[in-house]
């Protein structure tokens, strides 16, 4: 069985609480991965006044996976949880994984507690900036102790205030909800730590109850899972307490590896306040072909009910949720695929495409059972999920990949197939290329300036795009696309390619190919060159044929390293240049272009400039790509510079500082500074551009003084605020022209 990584950090923090109090058990008292919910439906319980939160199936945490809680916009919300019950409960942490966009700010989200139902929430439990990851673009772990307000409380509510984005992509993502320590009660879990099973390979587990509440306990359902293929489900056998049959009712429902248990009251009373031990047990078999030394148990999905005409939560909590049992070896099979990989190649998107795998059993001596496949990618399914092979006999699978509009490119799975031969299970590793998505025009499966440039000859009319094409390029209005071409669909895709994700949150395959390689059907060499310049380092481009567009991916890694467009076009306004930082670790993404359709022409001439950095490697380049004037691949290739250590590298005098804050809100009462540092008195005009290199706003034209300044700028165009999204600042003086990037919010 599966262990999400919020489960497994629960049960390891568990440990370590109940190593620290003697008296106290491992509990999971809460656990909401939003999987039993259909999305975009809310979970029973989950409460949203106004309707903005609900489930999502995309964009799967790095825990669970499959469904996460997700907002969008920037219409705030409050969510409540179903009341939990932490009667018992004497230590422990409350933990979530947590993702956000970039226009989404890490403090527009607060979670705050309630120990009355949720009548009243009086109780933060993380404030504004501790509730939501510090980077955007991936899911983190967000936990905190549990406060001791809460512990030991019985009508526990918490709740979730999102106080919206700056745009309508704006979006946050939530998963694996858990409250997990050590409790003194209320708890189900396993009795004993471990077993084995008898000649006949069936063995009997014991689950308890110890349950603390002044009302009755109606019912309970759990779901028991093993992780051997060649073990099956027998029965459950009742305790004591539980053993009239008219009264209480009890059903298993076994699917494959799993088992669904439910115990019910059929009248009005229940279990009282007490301790059951065994309050059930559960028999199981290790059937011919067995191999495996020892099985796994796992208990999940719990849920208990007190018997009150409203239902209400019991609040049990799970404890010991894992048994491990020894098993006997009952026969032989052999596992022999006929490949341990494959590749299913390129597959367009809402297509399908398909391959083989055949599965043989050629020298055992029992059936080969294979019990559950299960893929580590969602795009990639298996038929049959089980089987059964006799001795000499195979079995054909049938592996399918089927891309989607946001989730294509380059795929890879692992395929495991759990069976009773020799180690239990056997990986197999496929891949596959979705091609034709969002933004995927050149239909190569990765969305990068070749499609921009597709796109400025579509909108130009210089081609004529074909269906398929004009699906992937049409992204404006990006919630419902128009059905038509133009430049606002160009700019949509320019920032999804420089920020690398589109404006729901969705990231579009970037940067498959490797730095310096020669792309399927490319031709010529787009060489660059570094040198040793005051301030940092000169990039120089030099080519034999037109260049229609350029995009890089630079690694620089000193904290304040800054990148530059040094090219004369974007310095006139011919030519548009984005540069933006995607992360921490320096990732920094370059795309030059021209809007007219022209092109470049060959030559040697200064590309960018990088400031306060003193070496740059090849391997720094992570990516790199220049178009040719017919449509062609050029590889980019990078001539690095390494400094010897003698250099001494100042910081320019004239140079345009970073601009802060950044990324800057228009309206929020603060103004966008802009420092600047002349070393002689000069006219200085400083405007900003949008993406498609148009000036939307004046910001100073006259004279300054020499020396270390500040220019200060309220973020209005013409009377209004600008729009979200990326901006090009650029200085002009008689010393030349400087840019910098600016990212509105």
């Amino acid at each position: 069985m599966r262990i999400g990584f919020i489960r497994a950090f629960c049960l390891l923090l568990g440990l370590h609480l109940a190593a620290a109090s003697a008296t106290g058990q491992t509990a999971q008292l809460f656990f909401e991965d939003f999987d039993g919910a259909t999305p975009p439906a809310l979970p029973a319980g989950w409460a949203d006044a106004a309707g903005v939160w609900e489930t999502s199936a995309s964009v799967s945490s790095t825990g669970s996976g499959l469904n996460n809680l997700y907002i969008q916009g920037t219409a705030p919300a409050s969510l409540t949880t179903p009341t939990v019950n932490l009667s018992g409960l004497t230590e422990g942490t409350i933990s979530y994984l947590a993702r956000r966009t970039a226009t989404y700010d890490q403090a527009s989200l607060t979670v705050l507690a309630s120990t009355d139902g949720g009548a009243t929430f009086g109780i933060t439990l993380l404030a504004a900036g501790q509730a939501l990851p510090a980077t955007d673009g991936s899911y983190q772990l967000i936990s905190m102790a549990v406060p001791a307000q809460l512990l030991g409380a019985a009508q526990v509510v918490l709740r979730f205030d999102a106080a919206g984005g700056t745009s309508t992509g704006s979006n946050v993502r939530i998963d694996d909800i858990t409250i997990a320590g050590s409790a003194e009660g209320n708890l189900f879990g396993f009795s004993q730590a471990a077993g084995a099973a008898d000649a006949t390979g069936t063995f009997d587990v014991d689950v308890y109850i110890d349950f603390r509440n002044t009302l009755s306990l109606q019912g309970v359902q759990f779901s028991l899972g093993w992780d051997v293929a060649t073990v099956s489900f027998v029965e459950v056998l009742r305790g004591a307490a539980v053993s009239d049959a008219a009264q209480w009712q009890l059903s298993a429902e076994p699917d494959g590896s799993s088992a669904r248990v439910v115990l019910l009251n059929s009248g009005a009373g229940g279990l009282p306040d007490g301790a059951y031990d065994p309050v059930l047990t559960l028999r199981l078999r290790a059937n011919a072909g067995t191999t495996a030394a020892q099985t796994v148990l796992t208990l999940s999905g719990l849920v208990s009910a007190l018997a009150v005409p409203t239902g209400d939560d019991a609040g049990l909590g799970l404890g010991l949720a894992t048994h491990t049992v020894t098993l006997p070896e009952t026969g032989a099979a052999e596992f022999v695929p006929s490949a341990t990989s494959f590749d299913i190649g390129s597959v367009t998107v809402g297509a399908a495409g398909e391959a083989v795998l055949t599965v043989s059993n050629p020298g055992g001596t029992a059936d080969l059972v294979v019990g559950n496949v299960t893929s580590s990618n969602p795009l990639f399914a298996v038929t049959p999920a089980s089987a059964t092979v006799a001795p000499g006999g195979s079995q054909a699978f049938t592996i399918v990949f089927t891309p989607t509009a946001t989730v294509f490119g380059a795929q890879a799975t692992v395929l495991t197939f759990a069976h009773n031969a020799a180690g239990g299970s056997t990986g197999i590793a496929a891949s596959a290329l979705g091609v034709g998505g969002r933004g995927d025009a050149s239909g190569d499966g990765a969305v990068d300036v070749l499609d921009l440039v597709l796109g400025i000859d579509a909108v130009l009319e210089r081609i004529v795009p074909n269906a398929g094409q004009i699906a992937s390029l049409d992204v404006f209005p990006f919630a419902a696309p128009d059905g038509a071409l133009d430049v606002r669909d160009l700019t949509v895709l320019a920032q999804a390619i420089v920020l690398g994700a589109w404006p729901d949150g969705a990231v579009p395959p970037l940067e498959t190919a490797p730095a310096g390689k020669q792309a399927a059907g490319g031709t010529g060499v787009f060489d660059v060159k570094a040198e040793a310049i005051a301030g940092g380092l000169l990039l120089r481009a030099a080519h034999d044929e037109p260049v229609r567009a350029i995009q890089l991916s630079l690694y620089l890694d000193e904290p304040d390293a800054l990148a530059e467009v040094m090219m004369e076009e974007v310095a006139r306004g011919e030519a548009i240049a984005l540069v933006h930082r995607v992360d921490a670790a320096g990732l920094t993404r370059v795309l030059i272009y021209r809007i007219d359709g022209g092109a470049f022409a060959p030559g040697s001439y200064p590309l960018l400039r990088l400031g306060r950095v003193a070496s740059i490697e090849p391997a720094d380049l992570r990516y790199g790509v220049a178009v040719g004037a017919g449509l062609t691949r050029m590889a980019v290739r990078l001539d690095g510079y390494v400094a010897t250590g003698t250099e001494e590298i100042p910081i320019r005098a004239g140079a345009l500082g970073v601009p802060y804050p950044n990324p800057y809100r228009p309206g929020a009462g603060e103004a966008l500074s802009i420092p600047i540092d002349l070393e002689t008195a000069s006219t200085v005009r400083m405007a900003l551009y949008d993406v498609l290199g148009r000036e939307v706003a004046l910001i100073h034209e006259g004279p300054l003084p020499a020396g270390a300044q500040v220019v200060s700028w309220r973020g209005r165009s013409t009377g209004e605020p600008l729009a979200p999204g990326l901006y090009l600042l650029q200085a002009k003086s008689e010393a030349g022209v400087v840019s910098r990037s600016v990212v509105v919010r």
